[in-house]
């Protein structure tokens, strides 16, 4: 696996990380409308994220990501909620913590892996990315979007997710925990945050830095 700190830290890599972390802000990608989402859902506070209203946007979002796709099919919306509201606890139990804290401990990650086993958010069994996703919606001061083609790509080489989830939780604790140790090593100040928010929050920003390299370094089709 990558090491994401030693990595984008080097002298060689380190004066680049604005550069990629900006990769996406670029005018003709304005109106994507996963961006223009994504700007919507940075708008609601912490307590309103259980109202319908901002479900719904998740949902809306998750399918703009193309999280709606025959490998990740998302279930019925009514599902989708109730595993939420029924997780409320859990989430608002992580809602103080940043990913720039210190080393991630046992009672956090144990509260980060009942969400993971306990949401039901697609028919089939590799949840990974969406979980990711949604959860990076509710709680994006600590955790991260993760997908196939960039964050995978990038640590192991290739986009596989196992079918188990225990093994899937494994990996995304790894990756957790390479954001977590890059969050409190680096200067976020340099990294420019713009109307749209896409750098509001450090989990993003890092997310940003490895799509940015990789399309950079043309590691992706």
């Amino acid at each position: 696996m990558k090491d994401l700190k030693t990595f984008f830290l080097n002298s060689e890599n380190i004066s680049k990380i604005p550069k990629w972390a900006n990769h996406s802000l670029i005018e003709q990608e304005y109106l994507d409308p996963g961006i223009y989402l994504y700007r919507e859902i940075c708008a609601y506070s912490f307590e309103e994220k259980f109202s319908n209203e901002f479900i719904e946007l998740c949902y809306i979002i998750l399918k703009a990501w193309n999280m709606n796709t025959r490998g990740a099919k998302l279930i019925d919306f009514k599902t989708f909620k109730h595993s939420i509201i029924k997780n409320k606890n859990f989430i608002k139990g992580l809602s103080e913590i940043k990913i720039e804290d210190s080393t991630i401990n046992i009672s956090e990650l144990e509260k980060i892996r009942q969400l993971f086993y306990n949401m039901t958010l697609v028919e089939t069994k590799a949840g990974l990315v969406t979980f990711s996703k949604l959860i990076h919606f509710f709680l994006p001061e600590l955790l991260m979007p993760i997908d196939r083609r960039y964050t995978l790509n990038f640590f192991f080489g290739h986009g596989n997710i196992p079918q188990e989830i225990n093994k899937q939780f494994d990996l995304y604790c790894k990756i957790l925990f390479q954001f977590n140790s890059f969050a409190h090593s680096y200067d976020f100040n340099k990294i420019k945050v713009d109307r749209w928010n896409w750098n509001k929050y450090k989990s993003k920003s890092i997310d940003n830095l490895i799509i940015g390299y990789m399309r950079d370094n043309n590691k992706v089709s």
